[in-house]
Protein backbone atom coordinates (compact mmCIF):
# COMPACT_ATOMS: atom_id res chain seq x y z
CA UNK A 1 0.00 0.00 0.00
CA UNK A 2 0.71 3.60 -0.44
CA UNK A 3 1.07 4.12 3.18
CA UNK A 4 3.47 1.33 4.13
CA UNK A 5 5.93 2.66 1.14
CA UNK A 6 5.54 6.21 2.92
CA UNK A 7 6.76 5.05 6.10
CA UNK A 8 9.14 2.79 5.24
CA UNK A 9 11.15 6.05 3.40
CA UNK A 10 10.40 8.06 6.30
CA UNK A 11 12.02 6.09 9.28
CA UNK A 12 15.45 5.93 8.04
CA UNK A 13 15.15 9.81 7.23
CA UNK A 14 13.65 10.44 10.42
CA UNK A 15 16.94 8.78 11.72
CA UNK A 16 19.14 10.61 9.72
CA UNK A 17 17.83 13.90 10.78
CA UNK A 18 17.75 12.98 14.32
CA UNK A 19 21.61 11.98 14.00
CA UNK A 20 22.36 15.31 12.44
CA UNK A 21 20.27 17.31 14.95
CA UNK A 22 22.32 15.93 17.99
CA UNK A 23 25.96 16.54 16.46
CA UNK A 24 24.89 19.88 15.56
CA UNK A 25 23.18 20.81 18.72
CA UNK A 26 24.85 19.10 21.15
CA UNK A 27 22.24 18.52 23.37
CA UNK A 28 24.76 15.38 24.67
CA UNK A 29 28.35 14.76 23.82
CA UNK A 30 30.58 11.94 24.78
CA UNK A 31 31.28 11.20 28.26
CA UNK A 32 28.30 12.88 29.42
CA UNK A 33 26.29 10.50 31.60
CA UNK A 34 22.59 10.54 30.99
CA UNK A 35 19.74 9.12 31.67
CA UNK A 36 16.96 7.98 28.82
CA UNK A 37 13.90 5.93 29.73
CA UNK A 38 15.21 3.37 32.34
CA UNK A 39 18.16 3.26 30.30
CA UNK A 40 21.34 5.39 32.45
CA UNK A 41 25.46 5.48 31.51
CA UNK A 42 28.18 7.52 29.86
CA UNK A 43 27.98 8.53 25.96
CA UNK A 44 30.67 6.85 24.02
CA UNK A 45 29.61 7.64 20.52
CA UNK A 46 27.50 9.04 18.81
CA UNK A 47 26.54 8.00 15.46
CA UNK A 48 24.15 9.47 12.53
CA UNK A 49 21.22 6.81 13.17
CA UNK A 50 21.94 6.20 17.34
CA UNK A 51 23.86 6.90 20.16
CA UNK A 52 25.84 4.45 21.77
CA UNK A 53 25.82 4.09 25.74
CA UNK A 54 27.60 2.46 28.00
CA UNK A 55 25.70 1.78 31.56
CA UNK A 56 27.24 1.04 35.28
CA UNK A 57 27.21 -2.66 34.74
CA UNK A 58 29.35 -2.14 31.84
CA UNK A 59 26.94 -3.08 28.98
CA UNK A 60 26.62 -1.45 25.44
CA UNK A 61 22.89 0.07 24.92
CA UNK A 62 22.24 1.86 21.56
CA UNK A 63 19.45 4.15 21.68
CA UNK A 64 17.56 5.40 18.20
CA UNK A 65 18.65 8.90 17.83
CA UNK A 66 14.98 9.92 17.49
CA UNK A 67 14.23 8.29 20.67
CA UNK A 68 17.18 10.73 22.45
CA UNK A 69 14.76 14.26 20.78
CA UNK A 70 11.11 12.80 21.32
CA UNK A 71 11.51 11.92 24.81
CA UNK A 72 12.91 13.31 27.66
CA UNK A 73 16.28 13.24 28.13
CA UNK A 74 18.42 14.05 31.59
CA UNK A 75 22.00 14.99 30.68
CA UNK A 76 23.70 14.96 34.39
CA UNK A 77 26.76 15.83 33.53
CA UNK A 78 26.16 18.75 30.53
CA UNK A 79 27.42 22.02 31.81
CA UNK A 80 29.86 20.29 34.26
CA UNK A 81 30.22 17.26 36.37
CA UNK A 82 28.99 18.76 39.68
CA UNK A 83 26.18 16.73 40.69
CA UNK A 84 23.73 17.14 43.78
CA UNK A 85 22.79 13.97 45.86
CA UNK A 86 19.93 13.45 48.27
CA UNK A 87 19.90 11.54 51.60
CA UNK A 88 17.08 10.68 53.13
CA UNK A 89 17.44 9.55 56.97
CA UNK A 90 14.97 8.43 59.14
CA UNK A 91 15.34 8.74 63.22
CA UNK A 92 13.70 7.40 65.99
CA UNK A 93 11.53 10.01 68.18
CA UNK A 94 13.45 9.71 71.21
CA UNK A 95 16.45 11.18 69.01
CA UNK A 96 17.86 14.47 69.83
CA UNK A 97 16.75 16.19 66.57
CA UNK A 98 19.30 19.04 66.60
CA UNK A 99 22.01 16.44 67.21
CA UNK A 100 20.79 14.97 64.21
CA UNK A 101 21.62 17.99 61.87
CA UNK A 102 24.78 18.48 63.39
CA UNK A 103 25.98 14.80 63.12
CA UNK A 104 24.91 14.92 59.66
CA UNK A 105 26.74 17.97 58.67
CA UNK A 106 29.76 16.62 60.26
CA UNK A 107 29.83 13.44 58.15
CA UNK A 108 29.59 15.58 55.00
CA UNK A 109 32.41 17.86 55.55
CA UNK A 110 34.62 14.26 56.20
CA UNK A 111 34.41 12.68 52.93
CA UNK A 112 36.64 14.14 50.41
CA UNK A 113 34.53 15.26 47.34
CA UNK A 114 31.94 16.90 48.43
CA UNK A 115 31.55 20.61 48.01
CA UNK A 116 32.17 22.51 50.87
CA UNK A 117 32.85 26.09 49.46
CA UNK A 118 30.68 26.77 47.05
CA UNK A 119 27.40 24.48 47.77
CA UNK A 120 27.79 23.58 51.46
CA UNK A 121 25.62 20.47 53.02
CA UNK A 122 21.93 21.29 53.76
CA UNK A 123 19.98 19.25 56.47
CA UNK A 124 16.25 19.71 56.13
CA UNK A 125 13.82 18.45 58.59
CA UNK A 126 11.22 17.27 56.29
CA UNK A 127 8.55 15.04 57.21
CA UNK A 128 7.51 13.70 60.88
CA UNK A 129 6.56 10.09 59.92
CA UNK A 130 4.68 7.33 61.37
CA UNK A 131 7.72 5.48 62.97
CA UNK A 132 10.47 8.46 62.62
CA UNK A 133 11.33 11.75 61.90
CA UNK A 134 12.81 12.03 58.38
CA UNK A 135 15.55 14.20 57.38
CA UNK A 136 17.32 14.67 54.03
CA UNK A 137 21.06 15.85 53.44
CA UNK A 138 21.71 17.64 50.09
CA UNK A 139 25.56 17.49 49.19
CA UNK A 140 27.07 18.55 46.03
CA UNK A 141 29.48 16.14 45.02
CA UNK A 142 32.46 17.98 42.66
CA UNK A 143 32.50 14.74 40.21
CA UNK A 144 29.40 13.41 39.63
CA UNK A 145 30.86 10.03 37.91
CA UNK A 146 32.22 9.44 41.93
CA UNK A 147 28.44 10.02 43.26
CA UNK A 148 27.85 6.73 43.88
CA UNK A 149 30.79 6.11 45.70
CA UNK A 150 31.17 9.36 47.96
CA UNK A 151 27.30 8.20 48.64
CA UNK A 152 28.35 5.40 49.71
CA UNK A 153 31.26 6.39 52.19
CA UNK A 154 28.68 9.42 53.45
CA UNK A 155 25.91 7.35 54.38
CA UNK A 156 28.60 4.52 56.02
CA UNK A 157 30.13 7.68 57.52
CA UNK A 158 26.57 8.46 59.47
CA UNK A 159 25.81 4.62 59.93
CA UNK A 160 28.70 4.75 62.48
CA UNK A 161 28.28 8.44 63.79
CA UNK A 162 24.86 7.45 64.49
CA UNK A 163 26.41 4.20 66.44
CA UNK A 164 28.73 6.26 68.57
CA UNK A 165 26.07 9.27 69.37
CA UNK A 166 23.58 6.59 70.09
CA UNK A 167 20.80 8.11 67.66
CA UNK A 168 18.35 5.43 66.79
CA UNK A 169 17.83 5.11 62.71
CA UNK A 170 13.70 4.14 63.61
CA UNK A 171 12.07 1.50 61.15
CA UNK A 172 8.38 0.79 60.90
CA UNK A 173 6.57 -0.48 64.37
CA UNK A 174 3.26 -2.00 64.18
CA UNK A 175 1.31 -2.61 67.62
CA UNK A 176 -1.00 -5.72 66.59
CA UNK A 177 -3.93 -6.63 68.43
CA UNK A 178 -5.64 -9.84 68.55
CA UNK A 179 -8.78 -11.33 69.64
CA UNK A 180 -9.34 -14.73 71.05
Amino acid sequence: TYKSVTSSWLVPIRLFVSGLLILFERPIAVGDWIKVGNQEGIVKNIRIRSTEIETFDKSAVLIPNATILSTDVVNVTQRNKMGRFIIPVGVSYNSNMNKVRDVLLECSKSIEGIDLQKNPPVVFMTEFGESNVNFELRIHVKDANQGLSIRSALMFAIWNAFAAEKIEMSYPQRIVHMEK
